[in-house]
């Protein structure tokens, strides 16, 4: 599963996209610290919909909860539709499949 995840996510063809979340480590700048959430996403096409990007999952660490991590991530996928949507794209949704464990 992880080897499908790395090759999907970062392999030739993007099958999906995200951001991560991490915490600032203030001992070692070139360390970013520990990751604390993420968030991914893809894009889809629907004949009655056109173009559609899809938040498949998002997950943030319960003890990193209720400081604004997600959202930031709704505020920079927003940021990605809102690209796309410059660039031309006729039509396109952001979907939501959020489950929090």
């Amino acid at each position: 599963m992880i080897l499908d995840l790395e090759s999907d996510g970062f392999g030739d063809r993007h099958w999906f996209e995200g951001f991560v979340a991490t915490t600032k480590n203030r001992e070692n700048e070139e360390n970013d610290g520990e990751v604390v959430g993420y968030s991914t996403y893809y894009f889809t096409y629907s004949t009655w919909q056109g173009k559609t990007l899809f938040m498949e999952d998002m997950y943030i660490k319960p003890e990193h909860r209720k400081h604004g991590i997600a959202l930031s991530f709704y505020h920079l996928i927003s940021q990605v539709q809102n690209y796309f949507q410059s660039q031309s794209v006729s039509k396109q949704r952001i979907l939501t499949n959020l489950f929090f464990a």
